[in-house]
């Protein structure tokens, strides 16, 4: 269960919302891999909040289940179902809370991606 899905453009702050509501509720962040957890943890010391340590997807599953936090919050939810699944996702639903930033495609209108928009990404760990 998804308790609140922040969505938005490309650009718009949702990152910034993810690490305020990490921070408010001491839930860890989870990121596509090192790399995504290293940005994280810097774009929160820039700007001065205090988050636990982000943790990779990979570092997320191989936790024993004890360990394994309570609730987490996840970045970039789309690029995490594509490595996970290894397939683009065309379309998803959910039960959450809605936080919408910055402007968005209408429910209504078609639409494609030029190209393979994953073409060339790797996991990097």
């Amino acid at each position: 269960m998804i308790e609140t899905l922040v969505t938005g453009g490309h650009c718009v702050g949702k990152t910034t919302k993810l690490l305020s509501l990490s921070q408010a509720s001491n839930a860890p962040m989870v990121s596509l891999n090192k790399s995504g957890c290293s940005l994280l943890k810097r774009y929160a010391d820039d700007y001065g909040m205090s988050i636990p340590e982000p943790l990779s997807y990979r570092q997320l599953l191989s936790l024993p289940k004890e360990k394994k936090p309570t609730f987490i919050i996840v970045d970039e939810a789309d690029l995490m179902l594509w490595q996970l699944t290894g397939c683009i996702v065309k379309a998803a639903g959910m039960s959450a809370k809605s936080i919408h930033l910055g402007r968005y495609l209408d429910a209504d209108m078609h639409f494609t991606f030029p190209g393979n928009q994953f073409e060339g990404m790797e996991e990097a760990e």
